[in-house]
């Protein structure tokens, strides 16, 4: 299944990298994602999610996605880091350290704001909305588009 996951990506990468509007792009991505796995067994979702973190982390695709959108690809990447580590924490019941999101937050903050996050996705999105460190803001709106879209 990860080959048929990671083929429908490099199918829109190549197909949509030229994309005038590179936010458009990423929350496309980002959706064909989540799609991807919803197909997977629960078992193998985190492996799909590391292995689409490890596919648009080649340099093909990053040079296809070009220079001018390095931005959106990392948001992209804090995305996919959010909801593989969702993913390890509800299913594996392992806690993923990312050094990146620990310079930022503790774990039990970390783990209130996943908390908070599955509330509901109205009280959800006011907390990501409101968040103003950008990596931390996309790796929790990974995992709040994981839940729910």
């Amino acid at each position: 299944m990860k080959k048929a996951a990671t083929s429908g990506i490099m199918r829109y990468i190549s197909k949509n990298s030229k994309e005038k509007n590179p936010q458009k792009f990423i929350l496309e991505l980002d959706d064909i994602v989540n799609h991807e796995l919803e197909l997977v067994e629960n078992a193998a979702k985190e492996s799909a999610i590391k292995d689409t973190i490890q596919e648009i982390n080649k340099s093909v695709v990053r040079a296809k996605i070009g220079k001018a959108n390095k931005e959106f690809l990392e948001n992209l990447n804090d995305y996919f880091k959010g909801k593989l580590f969702y993913i390890a924490y509800k299913e594996s019941q392992k806690y993923l350290k990312f050094k990146e999101i620990e310079r930022i937050v503790d774990k039990s903050t970390l783990l209130g704001f996943v908390g908070e996050i599955e509330t509901g996705q109205e009280y959800g999105w006011k907390l990501v909305d409101n968040l103003q460190n950008d990596k931390l803001k996309n790796f929790l709106y990974g995992i709040f588009t994981y839940l729910y879209f």
